[in-house]
């Protein structure tokens, strides 16, 4: 996953090639399908009821919510980026890792909470889940700093502040308001995803 950069293919190429749209593409559905399927499956069924909505049509659109966030997120990241003065590579190179990093340890985390859910319970599933999104929203920056540090040229402390700034504080302002309407727990599964 952290191979040497120079020689990494998928650092050469565009953020926007296929190399890279591809495994976002892949991670929505398993995400969505996951979620859908399996631990807002109690939830959907009463909004189904409500609006008339079969669980297939439900799981496109939450396909299409997890597809949007990516792009929300390396989007407020690249605001961030008009703040620091750094070469062009050290940007392809943060948000590929970005990239990286969330799918790898989202799809660590569906793993592990559908083996829990299948080998125990519902709730220690759906507990695990949550546990292990938090875990991936407070591990990512420290990754992110310890694998991309060597490319920075303008000190640890302005690096760390980026890494806080452009990744860290748009999370907490989500869950900031997702828990102002008590949808926490559905933030972090999203998010932490």
């Amino acid at each position: 996953m952290y191979s040497s950069y120079e020689e990494d293919y998928l650092y050469r190429s565009s953020l926007l090639s296929s190399a890279h749209i591809i495994p976002i593409i892949i991670y929505s559905l398993i995400i969505s399908f996951f979620y859908v399927y399996i631990f807002a499956k109690d939830e959907i069924s009463t909004f189904l009821i409500e609006f008339e909505f079969s669980l297939f049509v439900v799981w496109i659109i939450s396909f299409f919510l997890y597809l949007f966030y990516i792009p929300l997120r390396i989007s407020i990241i690249k605001l961030f980026f008009l703040f620091i003065n750094e070469a062009e590579k050290f940007k392809i190179i943060f948000l590929i890792n970005f990239i990286r990093i969330t799918i790898f340890f989202s799809l660590i985390n569906i793993f592990f909470s559908y083996l829990f859910y299948m080998l125990f319970s519902f709730d220690i599933a759906y507990s695990l889940f949550i546990f292990l999104g938090l875990f991936i929203i407070l591990f990512r920056p420290v990754l992110l700093f310890y694998n991309i540090k060597k490319f920075y040229t303008s000190g640890s402390t302005k690096f760390i502040f980026f890494i806080l700034f452009s990744d860290l504080l748009p999370l907490l302002f989500f869950l900031f308001v997702s828990y102002y309407f008590d949808l926490s727990k559905e933030i972090i599964s999203i998010i932490g995803a």
